[in-house]
């Protein structure tokens, strides 16, 4: 049997072995390179939102400032629950005086945080609120993120 200078006695090319060598590599670069980016976008995602719950939670305590200082409690329950229709946050405790004005708890929820801030109007503490958010966006985001890098 007469065996080609190119080829070895196992039937393999060098032409073989390298466009396997570089799909190899070039498929484990790919991976990291995802697995980075995924990384990365779920991490920004999450920092994007703490920084939106952040921003909601001073919104409201300031929305709700004057009216808990006048205990103007019909216009602390409108504002609650007009707030409550923003993205993520699933619950609201509005106490002034240790009286709470408004609440909405959840029921079983998983996945929950709070946020807590004090009220201020004009450097007078005038009540406190508690906020609870949810992350399910997050988790929604994340497992389209996984889907894409999987196709």
């Amino acid at each position: 049997m007469i065996q080609n200078s190119i080829t070895g006695p196992s039937g393999r090319t060098i032409p073989r072995d390298l466009i396997m060598g570089l799909t190899s590599s070039l498929v484990i670069i790919v991976l990291v390179v995802s697995f980075g980016y995924y990384k990365w976008a779920v991490s920004a995602a999450n920092q994007e939102f703490e920084t939106r719950t952040d921003h909601l939670v001073d919104e409201f305590s300031r929305s709700i400032s004057l009216p808990m200082y006048d205990f103007e409690t019909e216009i602390i329950r409108h504002i609650a629950k007009a707030t409550l229709q923003a993205e993520s946050l699933v619950g609201i405790v509005v106490t002034v005086d240790s009286t709470i004005v408004f609440e909405h708890i959840p029921e079983k929820m998983s996945n929950l945080f709070e946020k807590s801030k004090d009220v201020v109007w004009e450097d007078e503490t005038v009540g406190a609120i508690k906020m609870r958010f949810t992350r399910k966006k997050i988790k929604e985001e994340r497992r389209a993120w996984m889907i894409l890098i999987g196709l």
